[in-house]
Formats: C-alpha cells, structure tokens, sequence
C-alpha cells in the first residue's frame, strides 16, 4: 500500500527539511532584529490599552511594497 523509500533517500529529505527549517529560522530572526523598536512599540501600546484596532495598524507598521515570497527550490539548495 504505502511507498516506502531508501535510508538514503530518507537521510536526503531529512537534510533538505532541516536546511528549510534551519533558513526559515534565521529569516524569522533576522525579521524580528530588524523590527524590535516596531515590535517594542506594539507592546507599550497594547500593555496601555490592552487592545489594538485595524485603524491603528497603519500606524505601527508600514505597508510592504511587495508580498513576501519564499522560494522552496531555492532554500533547498
């Protein structure tokens, strides 16, 4: 019924997953510096009123020009 696949080949995927993981971490990380003082500045403001509105996130974050996009193919390499 199932397939089932090669030490090796296993061994294969078992690297490609944690590179994925391993890039999408530092990605993440990287995001979360660059953003602290937007992220600390959430925060103050929902420790004050507990709650944030739609009408107040224009003002914490700017708009990105582009989507995010991740290409598997390439984090994989």
């Amino acid at each position: 019924m199932g397939t089932t696949c090669t030490e090796q080949t296993a061994r294969e995927i078992d690297l490609g997953i944690r590179g994925l993981l391993k890039d999408a971490y530092a990605r993440a990380r990287t995001l979360l510096e660059q953003r602290r003082a937007d992220l600390d500045t959430g925060a103050r403001l929902l420790l004050a009123r507990e709650t944030i509105t739609p009408e107040e996130f224009p003002a914490l974050l700017p708009v990105a020009k582009e989507p995010a996009t991740y290409n598997l193919v390439d984090a994989a390499k």
